[in-house]
């Protein structure tokens, strides 16, 4: 049996911001890890010294909160699902930062055996709550063979295991296309990446489990729709010490 690897799926602008910090980070053991990552900028993998050469090949055009997304998504696990030694498949963007070392995130994982979704992700429920009832609901009824009643709210930055992400690659031609007709008949601005994958999930999976905690810890302003973006970071703060990475982050920002 391979030696289990986890994979850490980046989607970038031209590079991460603490670009230095995550060269040291991934220093620990190059047999702990695989790195695959998006540009944005179709030019990024040229300016980025460290993560230009994890360029996956398959590139698409993004847009904030657009099924593009998903696409970029799709496209990471699919190149990282080549690698039968990825057991696990870590989504990351440019201001995403570890806050523990390698090795305690792969111990962790090790130990265990669902995927990790966080569902308590934002400080605006009344939109997901809208979102469900009202613009899901139409389109439900005209969709029935994709009637996704157990929709809910995730962050985007989940962590999945290998079995979950072959189920996402395996139906995209399936799911997608309803995904993008929901697109355009309810472009409303919601995040179709903080829906699809545990929708698709519970829809292909009977009682389908799953871990319920942050991974990723991400500050939410009352009233925001983007996260606060931190100017410091302290690795001892108790705040965020159960979650293995946190966000935003920037160039400014500083690592005590």
């Amino acid at each position: 049996m391979p030696v289990m690897k986890i994979a850490f799926l980046f989607m970038l602008y031209d590079d991460h911001c603490k670009s230095d910090y995550m060269e040291e980070y991934f220093g620990e053991g190059s047999d702990k890890y695989n790195i695959y990552t998006h540009f944005k900028n179709l030019d990024g993998d040229k300016k980025s010294e460290y993560f230009g050469k994890y360029s996956i090949s398959k590139h698409i055009e993004t847009q904030h909160s657009c099924v593009s997304l998903l696409e970029c998504q799709l496209n990471l696990l699919e190149a990282a699902l080549e690698q039968r030694d990825n057991q696990w498949f870590v989504f990351m963007s440019g201001s995403c930062l570890p806050i523990k070392p390698l090795s305690v995130l792969y111990n962790f994982l090790d130990s265990n055996k669902f995927s990790f979704f966080d569902t308590d992700c934002h400080t605006e429920p009344q939109l997901t709550v809208r979102f469900l009832n009202d613009w899901i609901g139409e389109w439900n009824r005209s969709h029935m063979n994709h009637n996704f009643l157990k929709l809910k709210k995730h962050s985007q930055w989940c962590i999945l295991n290998r079995m979950d992400a072959e189920i996402l690659v395996s139906t995209k031609t399936k799911h997608l296309p309803a995904w993008k007709d929901l697109q355009y008949k309810f472009n409303r601005g919601f995040a179709k990446d903080e829906f699809y994958p545990l929708a698709v999930l519970n829809h292909e999976i009977k009682n389908y489990q799953y871990n319920d905690r942050p991974t990723t810890y991400v500050k939410w302003l009352e009233g925001q729709w983007r996260p606060e973006t931190f100017t410091a970071i302290d690795f001892s703060n108790s705040e965020y010490k159960s979650s293995f990475f946190i966000r935003k982050v920037n160039d400014q920002t500083k690592i005590k």
